[in-house]
């Protein structure tokens, strides 16, 4: 929720952001992250040019995303904001 919440107001002030996101419930990673923005934004959420969302996993190698993407989010990337948790209690 903070991350999302975080992505919101960047996007609102108009920075470039590339977020990593993972699969999970059957929903992918885009959808998840619009999911999340249309919640913050009270049921709207228009698509803009200064978010691009990368498929991936922190746990895996290189996040678990090709080659060539990871290539460009080195080249764009200035700052790191890491948000991910676990947030299962009973997690071994």
């Amino acid at each position: 929720m903070v991350g999302s919440y975080l992505l919101k107001t960047l996007l609102k002030y108009d920075y470039r952001v590339n977020v990593l996101a993972r699969s999970k419930n059957k929903r992918n990673a885009e959808e998840r992250v619009f999911d999340m923005l249309t919640f913050w934004n009270g049921g709207h959420f228009k698509r803009t040019s200064n978010l691009k969302i990368f498929e991936g996993d922190i746990t895996k190698e290189n996040f678990g995303i090709n080659e060539q993407d990871l290539v460009k989010l080195k080249e764009e990337t200035e700052e790191i904001i890491h948000c991910a948790a676990i947030t299962n209690y009973k997690w071994p």
